[in-house]
């Protein structure tokens, strides 16, 4: 940053993704760098594809299909000081910290077998991945 940049409240992320699974899971993390290097996690938000619409009702993912995810991030109220950067991380697994995910649509907390998942993750013209952070204004 060549000047701090403050903001605070809800933030969240818009994923556009495609998987070769039939289900996953999508983390997005977003941590400060100081000027030395130094990272600083300040929030994590999850989402498990088949969930991606409906708790009530999963859908499977057609394999290699982009689609969007609106990713919470929970709240923070942070600035983050001239010569800090920001450093956004898209995965597909925090095990142990997260439950599992066997990516085959089946039963992750019974079933054994899994497949590996290629992850796309887009950033064009009509699929601007991002973070919205509600950036406020010098006090």
């Amino acid at each position: 940053m060549t000047e701090p940049l403050r903001f605070a409240g809800p933030l969240s992320a818009v994923l556009y993704a495609a998987s070769s699974a039939r289900d996953t899971d999508w983390f997005v993390t977003l941590s400060e760098v100081d000027a030395e290097g130094k990272i600083f996690q300040l929030v994590q938000g999850v989402i498990r594809a088949r969930f991606r619409n409906s708790m009530k009702r999963p859908e499977l993912l057609e394999p290699g299909t982009a689609y969007r995810y609106e990713i919470d991030l929970w709240h923070t109220g942070v600035e983050i000081p001239a010569g800090g950067r920001l450093r956004v991380e898209v995965t597909s697994a925090a095990f142990p910290r997260f439950s599992r995910n066997l990516n085959t649509g089946g039963n992750n907390e019974t079933e054994t077998d899994f497949v590996a998942a290629e992850q796309t993750v887009f950033h064009d013209a009509g699929r601007a991945s991002c973070v919205m952070l509600p950036v406020i204004g010098r006090i």
